[in-house]
């Protein structure tokens, strides 16, 4: 069972294609109860030791397609996910179907939000530089699909950062960690083959929130 805030209304989930499924809903209590989804979330497929993803490419794209295709959908809703990672996607590797989980962080309209109702949720190492801004929006949630996709593509080991997001506004070394790992990212993106897969990933993993990649021109690419 999901509890979803006044804002979020459980407008997050419902009919789209690789989102999960509402079974039953309740406007008085503002709870959702979920469909189960089969398979595993994305972080079980990896190697004990290194922490790298096990799935074949061709599954990893088969993936990145699909969770790309629930994050068009939920932005042409005007909502975002806001927690986009390995551990929100569902893989059922026997139908080869992906499903997007846990809209337990997802907002309505965020660029419409005061300022006074920003709240510093996600998963550090998924968060995206305008972070730091206090800025939430749909290219956010392309950011954390960027730095998921180089996991499923075995480029990075899952990532483990495990500082705490409210702490970066308040301590300098926890902000020094996140600027340093957003710097790695930016140095992985750097080595990618950019004539293929890389070209896209790169495209997801843009500095600026303006230059990055929507997800429906993702979608676009993936489907070409």
């Amino acid at each position: 069972m999901v509890h979803f805030g006044p804002k979020r209304a459980g407008a997050a989930v419902g009919s789209g294609v690789n989102i999960v499924q509402i079974a039953y809903s309740d406007a008085v209590s503002l709870t959702i109860t979920l469909r189960w989804a089969p398979g595993h979330s994305l972080d079980h497929f990896i190697k004990s030791d290194t922490k790298r993803c096990t799935l074949p490419r061709d599954d990893a794209r088969v993936l990145w397609k699909q969770i790309s295709s629930a994050l068009a959908y939920t932005h042409s809703r005007s909502i975002i996910h806001d927690d986009v990672k390995p551990h929100n996607i569902v893989w059922d590797e026997q139908r080869k179907y992906a499903v997007l989980i846990d809209f337990g962080a997802a907002l309505v309209n965020p660029e419409s939000l005061p300022e006074g109702d920003w709240t510093p949720s996600g998963t550090p190492p998924y968060a995206p530089p305008e972070f730091f801004e206090k800025k939430k929006c749909q290219a956010g949630d392309v950011w954390a699909l960027g730095v998921t996709m180089l996991f499923a593509f075995g480029d990075i080991p899952l990532p483990d950062g495990s500082w705490i997001l409210p702490r970066v506004f308040e301590n300098e070394d926890v902000k020094d960690e996140m600027m340093q790992w957003l710097l790695r990212i930016q140095s992985m993106v750097k080595s990618l083959d950019h004539a293929g897969d890389g070209s896209l990933l790169a495209q997801m993993l843009h500095w600026s929130p303006e230059q990055r990649i929507s997800s429906n021109d993702l979608v676009r690419h993936l489907e070409a």
